[in-house]
């Protein structure tokens, strides 16, 4: 029993050791912690030649696009981070070298409580608001094509991040946050999100929330991409240059990864509000990571309540995350174009117009070339149809035994109808 205690110990000194040469690591090698958002956007370094490159927000030159990229590969919800989630203005207010370790975190369990599992933020608590009044509204949800949110003075969108008393707790919860050259250490920061989740979610959520931190490794980073799961990311002051818009170290949130000129790097979120919401940097900056895993399977009941002329609202019983679904079903969505509607989901009422353009932020967007062999068969409270421009066959029985339908248009750009299509 004497040696087991002996080993505890020995096992929490090598602990305190590891974190202390971590913060050593920041301090000395780095000259500088971390980068502060400035107050107005400044371009970043985008000159092609080992920097980082932007590519969505207010510091974009629009000089690239992801075309210039290869082996490009975004997690499916990518949206939530490039249109801008709501999080806190680091501005150096609460340390002089800036506090971008805390707010990745609040960005990384943001993401986790608007998809994975909705109980792990509520709405307030500890006499903090946590989530805005519309957060979680269909009209802002990142399926649906929106641009970069300037909202809150640039600092993102409510209806989908958190507000700055998330970062606050967060912030509040790590002892040496404000320290200089020390307090932003990821170590330290994961220990305050681990807190407020252990805080804040209910013990049956928090108990299947894994969150951990070291230094980097691809191999994890990759698995949790491939698992659609984003990751916070510490750039190495050893190896990140002192001129770039990163200054001596920054911490970041990676949703995918891309090659440049051959070079591999990750596509990420800088935390500094609009400026700078999709970025690519370098894979050899980066020197540590925090990692954020939520296991829970959503429980999905289809609701009454449609969004717009498309969508259906799809939400689970366990933890109230809402969503999307399309009504219709799609043949050949993968290659954009000339796509067929062979089928919908759900019953159809009243009037509808059946569209040639599709817009989707994870699956792409498509067009819609044909209505297939009895792809509303059966529609029995259909009473009105427009057919839009651009759609350029109905094969037949496509609606067959719509028995209520009343009238139909149909655009000059319909070339083909089959007989019976109507019967």
């Amino acid at each position: 029993m004497r040696y087991k205690g002996v080993r505890k110990k020995v096992v929490w000194l090598l602990g305190v050791c590891g974190l202390l040469l971590f913060c050593l690591l920041m301090l000395f090698c780095g000259a500088k912690m971390d980068t502060a958002q400035a107050d107005t956007a400044t371009p970043l370094l985008f000159e092609g030649d080992g920097s980082e490159i932007v590519l969505s927000g207010r510091n974009s030159s629009g000089e690239y696009t992801i075309e210039d990229f290869t082996d490009v590969y975004y997690i499916t919800n990518k949206n939530y981070f490039i249109i801008n989630p709501r999080h806190y203005k680091n501005d150096g207010s609460d340390n002089s070298q800036g506090s971008c370790t805390t707010v990745a975190a609040q960005l990384l369990l943001g993401y986790h409580n608007y998809y994975s599992d909705r109980r792990l933020i509520p709405v307030s608590g500890n006499g903090k608001t946590f989530l805005s009044k519309d957060y979680g509204s269909m009209e802002s949800h990142p399926e649906f094509k929106r641009s970069i949110s300037s909202d809150n003075d640039y600092q993102g969108s409510d209806s989908i991040g958190t507000q700055d008393d998330v970062y606050n707790e967060l912030f509040d919860g790590n002892w040496a946050a404000e320290i200089t050259g020390v307090g932003q250490a990821i170590p330290l920061v994961k220990s305050s999100l681990k807190k407020f989740v252990n805080t804040f979610a209910p013990l049956e959520v928090g108990e299947n929330v894994t969150i951990t931190s070291g230094t980097y490794s691809k191999k994890d980073v990759k698995e949790d991409l491939n698992a659609q799961r984003p990751v916070v990311l510490g750039f190495s002051p050893i190896t990140l240059p002192r001129s770039t818009g990163a200054g001596g170290f920054h911490v970041v949130v990676a949703y995918g990864c891309a090659k440049y000129n051959g070079e591999d790097g990750y596509l990420v979120h800088y935390g500094w509000g609009s400026d700078a919401t999709q970025v690519w940097v370098p894979e050899r900056w980066v020197g540590f990571q925090m990692r954020m895993r939520v296991e829970h399977t959503h429980n999905f009941f289809v609701t009454n309540e449609q969004y717009g002329n498309m969508h259906r609202i799809k939400e689970c019983e366990t933890c109230g995350y809402r969503e999307p679904d399309l009504v219709y079903q799609i043949k050949d969505w993968a290659q954009k174009e000339n796509a067929t509607i062979t089928g919908v989901k759900y019953p159809l009422s009243g009037y509808i117009q059946i569209p040639h353009y599709i817009n989707s932020n994870t699956k792409g967007n498509i067009t819609v070339a044909a209505i297939g062999a009895s792809a509303f068969a059966g529609q029995a409270d259909i009473t009105d149809i427009f057919v839009s421009s651009g759609i350029e066959s109905i094969h037949g029985n496509a609606f067959a035994n719509c028995t209520a339908l009343q009238s139909v248009y149909i655009s000059s750009s319909v070339t083909s109808i089959a007989a019976g299509a109507f019967g």
